[in-house]
């Protein structure tokens, strides 16, 4: 292997997912190649495609400037039509704060998880249909609305694992009771039968605009983004209930319900029981993803 190619592997086993870069004048086509191979043994092929496109642009990996974090968005799933599907405000809101958005189909296998966090810098847990309860230790209740049981097998596994390996994690809606159900807490199956006096937490009004006040505990990741009052919108009829251990609330509405919860352990790992994604041109609420963003991209 010719020399660049060496000092190019070598550098690349030390600096990692940091991905540094500076502009160099040309590559000849076989170093081009001995440098694919080379990043492809480091990063991984999927990687590697981006970087050598990058590369072909007359730009090498030596520098000061980061590489765009790639973040992770987990996709539903509709077992009638056999669509995988996501809102296109995740894409949007991830693209918006910096960071290059990656659609995750969820009925893949478990053996895919390591594969793809290998692939990622962040993880992005989207909202879709209620967990299946019995995932927590509880029986169904009447109110409990319509389950994907493939979506929650790959989800919590593949929560688990990034959890262990400290990837960065935001949660919205549905993905915030995931995220409690992977390390341990529980979820209430149903608002309206369950809270007393409760406020109307599936809201018959634009998807962009808020319509009731969360209380954020000062302190919080979640505060030093949002401020510790917002409105924000809402569109579920389930909630965290017990909080997982290592984790602690930092959210609630008026009646009590829990609005946040994020992690006392790791970077990065907030949930939030609204749609910021869908209000993310308000640079307010962009704050909680460019957070994301930020805290995959420390070293």
């Amino acid at each position: 292997m010719e020399k660049d190619s060496v000092i190019l592997l070598e550098q690349l086993r030390t600096i990692g997912k940091s991905r540094l870069f500076e502009k160099v004048s040309s590559l000849n086509d076989d170093l081009m190649y001995r440098v694919n191979r080379a990043v492809e043994i480091s990063l991984g092929l999927w990687k590697s495609n981006i970087i050598m496109n990058t590369l072909q642009r007359g730009v090498f990996l030596l520098g000061s400037e980061r590489m765009v974090p790639v973040i992770g968005i987990t996709s539903s799933y509709d077992r009638e039509s056999g669509r995988i599907f996501l809102s296109r405000y995740y894409i949007q809101a991830v693209e918006a704060a910096g960071g290059l958005p990656l659609v995750l189909p969820c009925i893949l296998s478990d053996g895919t998880v390591d594969k793809i966090l290998g692939s990622i810098d962040g993880l992005l847990l989207s909202g879709g249909v209620d967990v299946d309860p019995l995932l927590f230790g509880e029986e169904p209740q009447p109110a409990m609305g319509d389950i994907c049981p493939q979506r929650d097998k790959f989800e919590l596994a593949l929560t688990r694992r990034a959890l262990a390996l400290n990837i960065p994690i935001l949660a919205v809606c549905r993905g915030l009771q995931v995220l409690n159900i992977a390390a341990g807490g529980s979820v209430l199956q149903d608002i309206g039968s369950t809270v007393n006096n409760p406020l109307k937490h599936d809201q018959q009004a634009p998807r962009w605009h808020g319509t009731h006040t969360v209380n954020i505990l000062p302190d919080s990741k979640l505060a030093d983004l949002w401020g510790t009052k917002l409105v924000v919108n809402s569109f579920h009829h389930q909630a965290v209930d017990r909080v997982a251990e290592g984790f602690r609330a930092t959210a609630w509405s008026a009646d009590g319900v829990v609005e946040a919860m994020e992690s006392t352990a790791h970077r990065f790992v907030v949930g939030v029981q609204s749609h910021p994604e869908c209000m993310y041109q308000d640079p307010r609420i962009l704050e909680l993803f460019k957070g994301l963003i930020k805290a995959t991209q420390r070293t």
